[in-house]
């Protein structure tokens, strides 16, 4: 699997409490791009909501597998890949990032991973 676009039916579990767990809104200004890189973990699956994308070249690549953001639309993808964005276009990309559960996980892993990793109040 290329680790992009993957069916994640029934993944309803946001990963709240985890120091690698994260919701932020991402913006990549025109003419820019961000290098290759790997996330912390597989035990997390990232998505991408377009917000705010530009017509033209605007593009995330996972794995060698590339896909264009659209808005409204989610992109989802295991950060874990070496992945890398783009915008070539002349105005800024903008897209909501929302880590969640690995799909493969049991119930049993979330909680061990999620008292494992927990936020420190």
């Amino acid at each position: 699997s290329s680790g992009i676009n993957a069916e994640y039916g029934g993944l309803d579990t946001f990963m709240s409490s985890v120091i690698f767990g994260n919701a932020f809104v991402s913006i990549l200004n025109q003419q820019s791009e961000i290098p290759s890189h790997c996330g912390p973990t597989n035990l997390r699956v990232r998505c991408h909501l377009g917000l705010q994308v530009p017509e033209g070249e605007c593009s995330i690549t996972v794995n060698g597998v590339s896909e264009r953001w659209a808005n409204r639309e989610c992109i989802m993808f295991d950060d874990s890949f070496l992945h890398c964005a783009s915008n070539q276009t002349d105005s800024q990309r903008i897209v909501l990032i929302v880590d969640l559960w690995h799909p493969n996980l049991t119930l049993t892993e979330i909680k061990i991973f999620s008292e494992l990793f927990a936020v420190k109040q």
